[in-house]
């Protein structure tokens, strides 16, 4: 039984979603494209997959301020940074931290099942 099972909590399937979720300040985005950056997000990640024999697949989701502004620098929240405890955000400078990002989300093991496998796998990736 799984965590949202136990707390009497309906879980549907998300069929259309595929890889990892990825969630993106829209205001740093923003905030870049005011002073004439060319660093986004999507497109880096999009040209990383291009070239990829074995791309990830990413669903990258736009949300408001995370409270997290650095200048220069975009945050973003990964799925093994949810399931910290207390939850984890990083800040993309570069497009270089966009392909480490980008390697790091590549996991070919089984997909977790609820959310205490998520905070399992959290953990396993930050030691």
């Amino acid at each position: 039984m799984s965590v949202e099972e136990a707390a009497g909590l309906r879980v549907y399937p998300a069929k259309k979603w595929k890889g990892q979720t990825l969630l993106v300040c829209g205001k740093c985005e923003r905030k870049l494209e005011g002073s004439g950056s060319e660093f986004k997000v999507k497109k880096v990640l999009k040209r990383l997959a291009k070239r990829d024999l074995k791309p990830v697949d990413f669903q990258l989701i736009r949300v408001g301020c995370m409270d997290l502004c650095p200048r220069g620098g975009v945050t973003v929240c990964t799925q093994a940074g949810l399931g910290m405890i207390p939850p984890g955000l990083n800040i993309l400078w570069s497009k270089q931290d966009v392909k480490k990002l980008y390697e790091g989300c590549r996991w070919d093991g089984p997909r977790p099942q609820g959310l205490k496998a998520l905070v399992s796998l959290a953990h396993k990736t930050q030691g």
